[in-house]
């Protein structure tokens, strides 16, 4: 292995420089982006009253998780990790296409872990009822279908 040549301005351009630079800091503050995962089949939308259009989307890859903590203005494309890895569910709750929460998921459990509002702000009263419909009818449900399922035949 040879010595290192010694850094040089020739050939190279202040502006390009600065421009490579910028990029090569943004993709190591962005470790979570190459991220992606598969779905637990999570989504829902209720739209009934009293409560309106309610939808819950469950966020697939570390993108799409920058995406919604950009917006909400919350640290959840860090739980990247935690996702792709199985730890961790993350879904997207809206009401009439409005970002409203982000709520965390024990796969394992199918509990939520917590749920927050723009800027970190705890799940309203509403928001809490709208969060419980939903674990009744897709993580209870969901549950309750595996289990069925579990059953050995002739022992139901």
């Amino acid at each position: 292995m040879g010595a290192a040549r010694p850094f040089s301005w020739k050939g190279r351009r202040l502006r390009t420089v600065l421009q490579r630079s910028i990029a090569y800091r943004r993709e190591l503050e962005r470790p979570w982006a190459p991220y992606r995962w598969r779905g637990h089949g999570w989504d829902w939308v209720l739209d009934e009253p009293p409560h309106g259009t309610w939808s819950f989307v469950e966020l697939t890859s570390g993108e799409k998780l920058f995406r919604e903590g950009s917006h909400m203005k919350h640290c959840v494309a860090s739980y990247a990790g935690r996702c792709a890895s199985g730890h961790s569910a993350i879904v997207s709750v809206r009401h009439k296409d409005d970002r409203r929460l982000t709520v965390e998921i024990e796969p394992c459990t199918r509990s939520v872990v917590q749920a927050r509002g723009p800027f970190n702000r705890s799940a309203d009263a509403e928001e809490q009822e709208v969060i419980s419909l939903w674990a009744r009818s897709v993580l209870r449900a969901d549950m309750s279908n595996e289990a069925d399922r579990a059953v050995p035949p002739g022992r139901d």
